[in-house]
């Protein structure tokens, strides 16, 4: 009986420490369902457990103290499980086993599942809402779910780069999203008005890429793409050029609509690359064609080929742009 009361204060201890120190019940759902357990819990006398302590021993506490729901409750809030799992999730998972329920089951597999992914320099939230969320869903498991949805929340925002920094397969789990849609190319950008990164299809459908869904804009379809930056005002341009065809146009992706610049090049144009002009810093497109010439335009104001090159006995089929060290 002793031993159990002593569990129990030292569980109150470890909530009031959480609550007052890892909760963060203003962008979390997880963690204010926390918090709204917790605060009947620790009414009462008592002390307060430091923040490292309360982290590693608040289930242990709880668990030992008969109070389960409690432990759950903090087990599945984002704030608690990223700091908790922060170079130690073999301890975390231990905890996680002792304590029953779905919730609680969903999230150690999850983490198990992970762990190769995150040494690897995966993010966490990313992990974890690709394996928490189908299983959520389908099991009925209330918690698991809210963690999920924060967890999503959280990686919608990351960079792509640092939500898959071993390629689009790194991250296990469920995909993404899927955008089905018949494409022999792609290009990505950023829409500069909310930072969200947008995906542009060779069909000329403008797609977000982190939820997928309808198509937010289209221009006229094409073989090849390139993105490139008006220097003038920042926003996004891209390049299309029809495998069939000796034009090139130049569209507004975020808004869609007719083509802002149609370049006459002459030829069917089977690859495009984009430089900046290193004198000027404005953007400049070299369109390869395939009767073996390369031509150098300007696509913000258009007009006729700035330079063009020849020399190829065949299709120009692939171009790279890249700088001399000798003169920059």
């Amino acid at each position: 009986v002793a031993r159990d009361a002593a569990h129990r204060r030292l569980a109150r201890a470890c909530a009031r420490a959480v609550r007052a120190g890892v909760l963060d019940t203003e962008s979390h759902s997880s963690d204010a369902a926390a918090d709204e357990v917790l605060a009947s819990f620790v009414e009462g006398e008592g002390g307060v457990a430091s923040d490292s302590y309360a982290l590693r021993w608040c289930l242990f506490h709880m668990k030992r103290s008969c109070s389960d729901s409690e432990a759950v409750a903090v087990a599945c809030c984002l704030s608690y499980l990223q700091k908790r799992s922060d170079g130690d999730i073999v301890s975390f998972v231990a905890d996680l086993n002792v304590l029953q329920g779905q919730d609680t089951l969903l999230l150690s597999d999850s983490l198990v599942l992970s762990r190769r992914a995150l040494s690897r320099g995966a993010a966490l939230v990313e992990q974890l809402w690709q394996r928490l969320m189908p299983r959520a869903d389908a099991e009925s498991s209330p918690a698991a779910r809210r963690l999920a949805d924060d967890a999503k929340r959280v990686a919608s925002k990351l960079l792509l780069s640092a939500v898959r920094p071993m390629g689009l397969t790194a991250a296990g789990g469920a995909e993404r999203c899927r955008i089905e849609v018949d494409v022999q190319s792609l290009a990505a950008f950023v829409d500069p008005a909310t930072g969200e990164p947008r995906i542009l299809t060779g069909g000329g459908a403008i797609f977000d890429a982190v939820t997928g869904g309808a198509t937010l804009a289209q221009i006229g379809g094409c073989d090849q793409l390139v993105i490139f930056t008006d220097a003038a005002t920042g926003a996004p341009r891209v390049a299309c050029a029809s495998r069939w065809q000796g034009k090139v146009r130049i569209y507004d992706p975020v808004a869609g609509g007719e083509a802002l610049v149609v370049l006459e090049v002459g030829a069917e144009t089977s690859a495009l690359e984009v430089f900046k002009d290193p004198a000027t810093g404005e953007p400049r497109l070299v369109c390869g064609d395939r009767y073996g010439k390369v031509r150098i335009c300007d696509p913000v104001a258009g007009g006729e080929a700035l330079v063009v090159l020849k020399g190829h006995t065949k299709s120009v089929r692939a171009l790279t742009v890249f700088e001399d060290p000798a003169t920059g």
